[in-house]
């Protein structure tokens, strides 16, 4: 009898001390090139978390941010300059797993860190539409800040480098990011 209470109060401790290193994460995300505001994509992230230890931190992310452009052109089979107006709506989708490290423990905790995945480049009009996937590695700093011990408020800072194209002809851009959200932790 001993041993069935032994092996019960040790399965429910080790099963809540491991579900207790989950948590949830999402919020706003805005992607970009500061020079250009027509090209800013806004929208949001969700994803789990799982503490490694009390300074690493894994996580698996998806994030979608769209924007929508007008744009006025002159139309090439027509002789008079007819100018021609359409709206694009383009989208980045980015799904990575990534890891973090916190510098500091407590209320306030700065982290780095580095996301590995693919993302999806999409666009839509009224003729159109097309998308590649292609690999995308974010190196990011941010702040954790404690709300209470199982809330903290997430800022970061990233910048994507999206890889494109072959072995023959590799290419790759860069875009500025931001997520500004909430971490819940179970």
């Amino acid at each position: 009898m001993k041993s069935i209470l032994f092996i019960t109060i040790t399965t429910l401790f080790l099963s809540t001390a491991a579900f207790s290193q989950l948590g949830l994460k999402g919020g706003f995300a805005l992607y970009g090139n500061p020079k250009n505001a027509s090209f800013m994509h806004a929208g949001g992230y969700l994803g789990m978390t799982y503490d490694i230890n009390d300074r690493l931190r894994g996580e698996l992310i998806i994030e979608g941010v769209f924007n929508k452009q007008r744009i006025t052109y002159l139309e090439s089979n027509t002789l008079d300059g007819t100018k021609k107006e359409d709206v694009i709506i383009s989208s980045n989708i980015p799904v990575t797993l990534g890891i973090d490290y916190r510098f500091l423990k407590g209320k306030i905790q700065p982290y780095a860190g580095l996301n590995v995945g693919i993302i999806s480049l999409g666009y839509k009009n009224d003729h159109s539409r097309g998308s590649n996937q292609n690999l995308t590695i974010h190196p990011k700093i941010g702040m954790n800040v404690a709300i209470s011990e199982s809330l903290l408020f997430d800022f970061a800072l990233k910048s994507h480098f999206i890889i494109y194209g072959t072995n023959s002809n590799t290419s790759y851009s860069n875009v500025f990011g931001i997520n500004i959200g909430i971490n819940y932790l179970f």
